[in-house]
């Protein structure tokens, strides 16, 4: 692991284009890069079974948690129309939907949710070389 963490550079490219406002500049890209939701060198150490020596584990994880609703079964008004003016109606006339607005339901089952996986790209793999598991980890509870 301090091979390849000593020898790692992490890039990034993106497979679409998207349109900024004018006179944006070009190096502006306001959507996240991958190592801002994720820790990607960490490291945890574990001494296996049958032996007395640490071994160091590669731990990619969210840096992050957050809820998981789902509100495919919520009802939707239209907002507020501009016709609303300050000062001549009241907060409990407009209604908001969102996460924090409404109640969605908790997802259940294993195979709901949002993931990320790991993929190979050929001969040589690095997940073959460290052992993480490709493809998409989610088991269906039937």
């Amino acid at each position: 692991m301090d091979e390849i963490f000593s020898n790692t550079t992490i890039t990034y490219t993106r497979d679409q284009t998207v349109s900024f406002p004018v006179g944006a500049d070009a190096a502006f890209d306001p959507r996240m890069q991958l190592d801002s939701c994720f820790n990607l060198q960490d490291y945890y150490n574990e001494v296996p079974e049958g032996t007395v020596a640490q071994k160091r584990h590669w731990l990619i994880q969210s840096k992050f948690e957050t809820p998981m609703l789902n509100f495919a079964g919520v009802t939707y008004s239209n907002p507020p129309t501009c016709s609303v003016s300050a000062g001549t109606s009241s907060a409990d006339e407009i209604i908001t939907r969102g996460m924090w607005h409404q109640y969605g339901s908790i997802p259940t089952g294993s195979d709901i949710g949002v993931f990320a996986s790991i993929s190979n790209r050929g001969n040589n793999s690095l997940a073959d070389i460290v052992g993480f598991p490709t493809g998409n980890q989610c088991e269906s509870e039937n």
